[in-house]
């Protein structure tokens, strides 16, 4: 088993961010390109090698690898109309191939919203079909570039593709093999209905990559694993039986209201929970 953390959570951490992690007992990142401003987004596009080359050799250097990174996502959302879907496209086009110049094989992505959301339950049908037809034209690029899209389930109590079901219709309707699905622990915490384990089960032929995060069984608040409600020994077992070879990436981090010194005293500890987690729960 290997054990990542997303990119954004260390950033403040400075050019020796993926070195102090490398040392505290860390794999793996999780590398995000969530910020539509950035400029992996608004630089020229002969310009994207050389500044994905650079990010790409400071990690290299310190010998941890790119698990998978995060696609584009604005919030609040931009998807309700096909000008704002085109955009969202072109950006996440341009996401796959700063993947793929990563040397990594899997963008995590969220689905889009035409609707919000908060939307009525009327129009779930028009989402599904828009979120099929709107990841069919991303496989192309996909393909081309030999990435992996993983659709992530969400943590919306009124949105169609929330649930894991709901995604793993999408990737059957999207129907690629550079197509499939990040499960996030957290966004199935929410919905005190849903059972982890059985979750895991369902979609365990389509989850390549996942996102790791706990809360109060109510809300998306990315706790550390054990310090929300959830309760991970179910997961466990489903990692056990199923999932050993993945990597378990942590989509959180200790608050930023610490110290640095307190903040990596406490990163450090990360990797020995993740090893509890699964081994003593």
């Amino acid at each position: 088993m290997k054990i990542g953390i997303t990119s954004g959570k260390i950033a403040h951490l400075g050019k020796e961010r993926y070195e102090k992690i490398k040392k505290f007992g860390f794999d793996a990142i999780d590398f995000t390109m969530m910020d539509t401003c950035s400029p992996i987004y608004t630089c020229r596009e002969e310009e994207l090698p050389a500044l994905i080359e650079a990010e790409k050799a400071l990690i290299t250097k310190s010998g941890i690898e790119i698990s998978q990174t995060h696609g584009p996502w604005t919030y609040p959302t931009k998807d309700g109309t096909e000008e704002e879907r085109a955009v969202a496209l072109s950006l996440m086009r341009r996401a796959v191939r700063a993947t793929a110049l990563l040397g990594c094989r899997y963008m995590v992505v969220h689905p889009v919203f035409p609707f919000g959301t908060h939307e009525p339950a009327e129009v779930a049908d028009k989402t599904f079909a828009i979120n099929v037809a709107f990841f069919r034209a991303l496989m192309p690029t996909a393909r081309e570039h030999g990435v992996t899209v993983c659709l992530e389930n969400m943590p919306f109590h009124h949105y169609a593709l929330s649930h894991p079901k709901d995604i793993l219709r999408v990737i059957a309707a999207v129907d690629d093999p550079h197509f499939a699905m990040c499960l996030d622990t957290g966004h199935v915490g929410v919905f005190p209905a849903l059972d982890l384990y059985e979750e895991m089960l369902r979609v365990k032929d389509a989850v390549r990559v996942f996102h790791i995060h706990d809360n109060d069984a109510a809300h998306d608040l990315h706790q550390l694993p054990l310090f929300g409600k959830m309760d991970f020994a179910p997961f466990a077992r489903a990692w056990r039986e199923l999932y050993a070879d993945a990597t378990f990436s942590f989509e959180t981090a200790p608050p930023r209201a610490l110290s640095q010194e307190l903040f990596e005293q406490m990163l450090s500890l990360m990797p020995a929970l993740a090893r509890e987690i699964l081994e003593k729960s």
